[in-house]
Order: structure tokens, then sequence, then C-alpha cells
């Protein structure tokens, strides 16, 4: 496995945060062609509670709005699985006669690739009382495509299991996070 990773962070006014991403991962596990991957990612904020119309508001203790998006990758297989692997065999003749020999121990899949996860975000955080109060909001679509999975393929091929990209799956919702903070000190 073999990474590269490039990351940026920006803060302008200390209100508006901007951060972008790129990974470049490589694994010796997919087929020739398919080797390397790029994983990009990037995210907003913007920090409301910062601005002039809020400033006079104590109540709020924190607003802030957040955008993103990002892929990540998976090669989550055991090394050489797209390889074609032989393995030693024996073979007994008469009582005393053994004979060694090699066969394919496994299906050799090139066009094997990277499972891939991509991911928008989009959240709101609100602090109230100097923070004794937090709601914490997102709302998510998670789609991961070429999913790796080792498959069973037919008795005629002379393996039991392969490993394919196969299937999509998707994830969404909304989550909610509320926190309080009851009592302090002693």
């Amino acid at each position: 496995l073999m990474s590269f990773l490039g990351r940026v962070n920006y803060s302008l006014l200390d209100k508006y945060l901007f951060t972008a991403s790129a990974r470049i991962d490589g694994s010796s596990k997919f087929g020739v062609g398919n080797q390397y991957g790029l994983f990009p990612s990037l995210a907003v904020a913007w920090k409301i509670k910062q601005e002039s119309f809020l400033n006079s508001v104590d109540v709020i203790s924190d607003l802030t709005l957040r955008i993103g998006y990002g892929v990540v990758g998976n090669e989550g297989i055991p090394p050489y699985s797209s390889l074609g692997l032989l393995e030693t065999t024996e073979a007994y003749f008469g009582e005393n006669e053994i004979a060694k020999g090699s066969g394919p121990a496994s299906r050799q899949n090139d066009v094997l690739k990277w499972e891939t996860t991509s991911q928008f975000d989009a959240g709101v955080d609100l602090g109230l009382f100097n923070d004794r109060i937090t709601l914490v909001t997102d709302v998510y679509y998670k789609k991961t495509t070429d999913l790796l999975l080792n498959a069973p393929v037919p008795y005629t091929s002379g393996f039991d299991y392969s490993f394919f990209n196969v299937g999509t799956l998707e994830n969404k919702g909304i989550e909610f996070a509320l926190n309080t903070v009851n009592t302090t000190g002693a």
C-alpha cells in the first residue's frame, strides 16, 4: 500500500472555514490498471455567530453551518486476491510413489478495483447559554459502489469463490445530538 495525501485549510476572518484534501492510494491487491484510486474531499463552514448581527445575542454562544463532500476507498481484501495463484498438490501412486505438482488455487480477476464510498453532509451546530445546551444536526447521503465481495462461482470453473466488485449500497438520514450541562462546580 502506498499513499499520498495533500490538505489545505483556510480561515477567512475566523468566520468562513475551507478545507480541501486529496488522497491517492495505491494497492497491489488490485488488477494492474486499477491499483490506484483518487479520493478527494471538500468542506465549508460558516460561523454565523461571528457575524455582527449576532454579536449582541448572548443567549446564542455558537451557530455554525457546515457542508462537506468526500470520497474514500476500501481495499479490505486479502493480498493477491486479483491474481491467479498456484498451490502445491500431492498424488499417491501405488504404495510408495508420490507425485508432486502445482495447480490453480484461485481465479484471476484483472478488473478488480477499489470499493469507493462518497458522502455528502450538511449540518448545523447550535450552542446556547455559553454552550450549556448544544444541538448538533446533520443530514447525510452516503453511497458505496463497486462493493468488494468474495462470491461463489460455478463449480465448473474449478474454484469455490472469487473476489468481484458487485453492487451498490446507499445510506441516508438525519442525525441529532443534544447535550446539556446541568450542573457545574462542586
